[in-house]
């Protein structure tokens, strides 16, 4: 009974989930998943569960492996991914940075300069002033 169950629970133990949880790393196609997912949207916000949603595993797996994969949570990741694209659209474009808040999801320009200067080290005008005087 005991070897039949081995086997039983062998069969139906997905591959791909099985060689994740080997070296507890998302792969390559799920991150790119995950990014495509969040350039998707918006405002480029997604909870945890939504993240491990789009790549097919549990919260807690997801959020475990995540780290291990990229040295952050999913949501440090997410937030410096807002402070890249925030980035862009301060050097590309004219925008104000309260309309760059809004379109990134902060709930305001503050939200956007407490987070910007956490990552960047600056404030989002003073570091566009510094990229246009370059």
């Amino acid at each position: 009974e005991s070897l039949v169950g081995s086997i039983v629970a062998g069969l139906l133990d997905i591959p791909d989930h099985e060689t994740e949880k080997a070296n507890g790393r998302l792969t390559q196609a799920q991150m790119n998943k995950l990014v495509s997912r969040i350039d998707g949207l918006s405002d480029s916000r997604l909870t945890v569960a939504e993240m491990a949603a789009t790549v097919g595993l549990s919260e807690s797996w997801f959020a475990n492996v995540f780290k291990h994969t990229t040295g952050k949570t999913p949501l440090q990741w997410q937030l410096a991914r807002r402070i890249d694209l925030a980035k862009s659209l301060l050097v590309e474009s004219d925008l104000a940075v309260a309309e760059i808040a809004a379109q990134l999801g902060f709930t305001d320009q503050a939200h956007l300069t407490k987070a910007f200067r956490q990552i960047a080290g600056d404030t989002p005008a003073a570091w566009r002033r510094m990229r246009q005087s370059h």
